[in-house]
């Protein structure tokens, strides 16, 4: 029985480990992307002045951006495949320290909606597709929101199909 419990504690100290490298690199990331990009904070300034509100539906206002925001989305970009590729150094990581199948799970989740939200925001805010600046905008959300969907299908899959025992 104390066995167990010391392997708890320590599982539990290494998802705390993992935890906070994941959130220092977050902030790294975030940082470097600001210096890396000049006129980011500029970029941020128009786009959030840049919107209209357009009725969708009878009664039903959203807002779009009147007009494209390369930079910013660029840089949207640039992070969303960086942490997507760190968080395949983690999975590497974790699977190497036997973390537990929750946060293996967790770990697969996040790979896919990374990597994934980096490549809908280049192929639906940055390459030319056709669309105009309002049928971009929502079907990159559209996208983003059926990725949410499909990350977190593959962690309930992944969660379902591992027995008890490898779970914290």
């Amino acid at each position: 029985m104390e066995g167990e419990i010391e392997s708890y504690r320590r599982k539990r100290r290494l998802e705390g480990v993992f935890g906070a490298i994941s959130a220092g690199f977050f902030l790294l990331l975030l940082g470097g992307i600001f210096v890396a990009t000049p006129d980011l904070a500029e970029a941020i300034r128009v786009f959030s002045t840049n919107f209209r509100n357009i009725e969708v539906a009878p009664n039903l206002f959203l807002p779009v951006p009147l007009s494209p925001h390369p930079i910013l989305y660029t840089a949207a970009e640039q992070f969303c495949l960086a942490y997507g590729f760190f968080q395949v150094i983690m999975l590497v990581l974790r699977l190497g320290a036997r973390s537990p199948i929750d946060g293996v799970a967790r770990n697969i989740q996040s790979i896919l909606f990374w990597l994934g939200a980096g490549l809908i925001t280049s192929r639906l805010l940055i390459e030319a597709t056709g669309l105009s600046v309002r049928q971009e905008w929502f079907a990159f959300w559209s996208a983003i929101i059926m990725l949410a969907g499909l990350s977190l299908i593959i962690r309930g899959i992944i969660l379902a199909a591992t027995p008890r025992r490898y779970r914290i």
